[in-house]
């Protein structure tokens, strides 16, 4: 059976929208390098205290984030086809958005769940200062890695499918 976009909910429509997965990266990325500068100013410049707790929250936040949206984008193409339709799911455009969201979504998760393998590492280790420095940068290689992804993802979503496809 093929839905139409009117036998849809709003929420169906919104969670199979392109335009969601636009909002979604735009929200990544900015709060992305927000936590990137945070994690920066804390392992370079020497922030104690109180602003601890906020480099500590910009770790987990940042890898909880890339694991949602990369599996978000993992399973777009198949919530697209279970609600829309396989028409609509094999079109040019919800094609080539699906199968370009699987690939960095899966990259985008295990990154994210290297970071919180860290974290959980740093927790089972004694707490010092070289392993703190260790665990933050390990933690800032990754987000800076992962927003490598998202830009390369972003830029691939604007060129289009090739044309030799």
């Amino acid at each position: 059976m093929i839905r139409t976009p009117k036998s849809l909910n709003p929420f169906q429509k919104m969670l199979t929208s392109r335009g969601l997965v636009y909002v979604l990266l735009v929200m990544v990325t900015v709060l992305g390098v927000v936590d990137i500068v945070m994690l920066s100013a804390g392992l370079f410049g020497g922030w104690t205290g109180p602003h601890e707790d906020f480099m500590v929250s910009a770790e987990y936040n940042n890898a909880i984030r890339l694991v949602a949206i990369g599996v978000f984008l993992e399973v777009r193409g198949t919530l697209v086809e279970h609600l829309r339709g396989e028409e609509v799911a094999e079109s040019p455009p919800n094609l080539f958005l699906s199968e370009t969201s699987e690939v960095y979504g899966a990259t985008l998760t295990v990154l994210g769940l290297f970071m919180e393998m860290i974290e959980g590492v740093r927790e089972v280790l004694p707490e010092t200062f070289a392993i703190n420095v260790a665990a933050t940068g390990g933690i800032l290689l990754f987000s800076l890695l992962s927003m490598h992804v998202i830009f390369n993802f972003i830029r691939d979503l604007l060129r289009g499918p090739s044309k030799e496809a």
